[in-house]
């Protein structure tokens, strides 16, 4: 657990630390031991394997491409699409992805 850069980023390093003195040492024991847990912990424990599962770039693009016409049927040339992450730097397999979409005159003064 303190030694895992994926517990450190979910659970802060003091906390890792904490939860290490208590003896948790594997994702295993912190199942067994989840009342050590905040509720919020206890959900990304929940849902740690589908986290960790990777997303095919090309399965990315077909959900890109589904909520980008979707928005342009509503709001013909005015939106602007951002794409950040993993996508946008070519990984084949994606974590997650993240979008960004905004009205053209959202940002001018």
């Amino acid at each position: 657990i303190k030694n895992s850069y994926l517990i450190h980023e979910s659970l802060g390093l003091s906390n890792a630390n904490k939860l290490y003195r208590f003896g948790m040492r594997t994702i295993a024991d912190l199942r067994v031991n989840d009342k050590l847990l905040n509720n919020n912990q206890g959900i990304g424990m929940k849902y740690f394997e589908y986290s960790q599962i990777r997303i095919p770039y090309d399965e990315v693009t077909e959900i890109f491409e589904i909520i980008k016409t979707s928005l342009f049927e509503v709001l013909p040339n005015d939106i602007v699409e951002l794409l950040s992450g993993s996508y946008r730097r070519g990984k084949s397999k994606l974590r997650g992805y993240r979008s960004f979409y905004y009205h053209k005159g959202c940002w001018e003064d």
